[in-house]
């Protein structure tokens, strides 16, 4: 019984949903926003994602800014297919984003992804990278997504990410 026991949570910590990325712990200055004071490219990174359990439907991607005064939403996507396991380096607004991906607007008031811009001088932001894989699809018209994706996440996976304007 224990070896069952054993096996059984070995395999839950093998086989843990994990999400990484072209960043390893600070952002780069081509992935700062390019507006509001920032002179970055707003290039979106590249991230990856594997081990997610079998029956996700679709991914919720979420970049924030928990250092912000309220907060900030620097990219928040909808409905990945649940089959894709990547977004490549600037696939933000583009053909490279996967087919029914749905990118909305994020803090700064546009769509796709916003980089970090901190102001000057601040201690380093700490940016949360949120991958959500749900069973089901986001229906984004209805003006409730965090009820639709709370009553549906499987699992999530997580990362954070540093960067500070000099």
């Amino acid at each position: 019984m224990k070896k069952i026991l054993l096996l059984i949570l070995t395999s839950l910590f093998i086989y843990a949903f994990e999400l990484g990325s072209d960043i390893k712990e600070y952002f780069s200055k081509s992935n700062e926003f390019n507006q509001f004071g920032c002179n970055g490219e707003n290039i979106s990174p590249a991230l990856f994602w594997k081990d997610a359990p079998k029956n996700t439907q679709s991914f919720v991607l979420t970049i924030y800014d928990i250092d912000a005064p309220k907060g900030w939403w620097h990219w928040v996507v909808l409905n990945i297919p649940g089959d894709v396991t990547s977004l490549e380096k600037n696939a933000s607004m583009s053909k490279k984003m996967p087919k029914g991906a749905i990118e909305l607007k994020n803090s700064y008031g546009t769509f796709g992804y916003g980089g970090p811009c901190p102001p000057k001088g601040d201690k380093p932001h700490r940016y949360i990278f949120t991958m959500y894989a749900l069973d089901k699809k986001i229906n984004p018209h209805t003006g409730e997504i965090l009820k639709q994706m709370q009553e549906h996440i499987i699992k999530k996976a997580t990362f954070k990410a540093l960067y500070q304007r000099k």
